[in-house]
């Protein structure tokens, strides 16, 4: 193994750093040689440390991949391994679109990024994020929705939760079970991605672009395929047409169950009814808000406990029904999407700025911030430290007539 004199890092070992800035920052080979003016063999050969990088070009990359040269030069090999696992998941399941197949890995590669930086963080603070990792649950031979109530019914138990609707749900399964969680720019078909190693447990990458409800129920999903089948990643894309795998049937029912769990929907909507008559379309709504769900999932939700007819939410769109607008005229306030980084992430960088462990350009690093933006941090949660979040949602006059056919059961 040859060492690159300049930077005293072996070669192989900045050839991996290189590789893994790239696909984190989303580019190709031939995007990073066109950079340097140099052919993308040229990368392809300094990627596998078969070619010496000169200092000129990694200040170059280390530019364009938006990273520091401490991100390059660590002694270390890249931790865990996640974009490894996600290669060979690809490669295993074949992409039909290639440029699709790039943009999963590269997402890969960010995961991989960030859940490395956390892991530094927790390391110069010896504060490790604490892991109520549960056995893996057997749900072999069972029939979908059985296993899904099953496990769901024993995670809730297991963490507390009660049966009421969830608050942070990406808050309680970071500091409660112990998961690493970004939210993460991704190709809008992909919803999220999951992944484990023994260093870094288990990564989940939720995608930025979606709705605050559908990455909730996105974050549920991931968190079944951790819970079942910890070892293999996952990658959930929008299938249209195509044939449902048994594992994703179940990650799904296990969302629906975790986030709407049967007594307390089926409560909520009678005691609805006992106080209000029967509902219109407007109290689902306000329900579905109060579930931290989409209007969507909800309805089928009850259609799925047979407490609405089956096909109300077909009805519904059939009819030009637009749940934004009348979460508007409802005046349901609309969520506020939650940041790249958890709340725990950004008070270690902050602590360790706070201490001297790290300089404001590297917390605006780890931050992926610039310095005003560590700063308005620093100011933003030394001034909210200790305010509880105010999720709740009022009850509401509703003036939308549209009957709902609910079921008694």
């Amino acid at each position: 193994m040859t060492n690159t004199q300049d930077f005293n890092v072996p070669s192989d070992l900045l050839g991996q750093h290189l590789q893994t800035a790239r696909k984190a920052a989303r580019l190709t080979q031939q995007e990073a040689a066109d950079h340097l003016g140099v052919a993308r063999t040229t990368i392809v050969a300094m990627e596998k440390g078969e070619r010496k990088v000169q200092p000129e070009e990694l200040i170059a990359l280390a530019e364009k991949y938006k990273v520091s040269m401490h991100d390059l030069l660590r002694q270390r090999p890249p931790s865990g391994g996640l974009d490894v696992q996600f290669k060979a998941y690809f490669k295993k399941r074949g992409m039909a679109d290639p440029s699709v197949g790039d943009r999963l890995e590269q997402a890969a590669a960010l995961l991989q990024r960030n859940a490395e930086n956390y892991l530094e963080l927790e390391e110069k603070l010896e504060s490790p994020l604490p892991k109520n990792y549960p056995q893996e649950y057997d749900i072999s031979g069972l029939p979908v929705e059985i296993a899904a109530d099953e496990v769901a019914d024993a995670e809730r138990r297991r963490i507390g939760l009660g049966e009421g609707p969830l608050g942070n749900l990406r808050e309680v399964l970071e500091t409660e079970v112990g998961l690493r969680i970004f939210a993460l720019e991704l190709d809008s078909r992909v919803s999220g991605l999951f992944g484990y190693t023994d260093e870094l447990g288990g990564c989940i990458a939720l995608n930025s672009k979606h709705p605050p409800e559908r990455q909730r129920m996105s974050l549920a999903h991931e968190y079944a395929h951790f819970l079942t089948a910890r070892m293999r990643p996952d990658v959930q894309v929008y299938r249209h047409g195509s044939r449902v795998p048994e594992a994703e049937k179940f990650a799904e029912a296990f969302a629906r169950r975790l986030l709407m769990p049967a007594k307390s929907v089926t409560r909520h909507l009678r005691n609805h009814i006992r106080q209000h008559g029967k509902p219109k379309v407007a109290d689902l709504v306000y329900l579905s808000a109060y579930f931290r769900v989409s209007f969507e999932a909800y309805v089928r939700r009850l259609e799925e406990l047979t407490l609405l007819p089956p096909g109300s939410y077909d009805r519904l769109q059939f009819e030009n029904f637009k749940p934004r607008e009348a979460q508007k005229l409802a005046g349901v306030t609309e969520e506020i999407p939650e940041g790249q980084f958890s709340r725990r992430y950004i008070l270690l960088a902050l602590e360790c700025l706070e201490r001297g462990l790290i300089t404001e350009g590297q917390a605006a690093r780890y931050l992926e911030a610039d310095r005003l933006g560590v700063r308005d941090l620093q100011e933003q949660y030394t001034r909210q430290s200790g305010l509880a979040e105010n999720g709740e949602l009022g009850w509401m006059s509703w003036q939308m007539d549209v009957d709902v056919n609910v079921r008694s059961r």
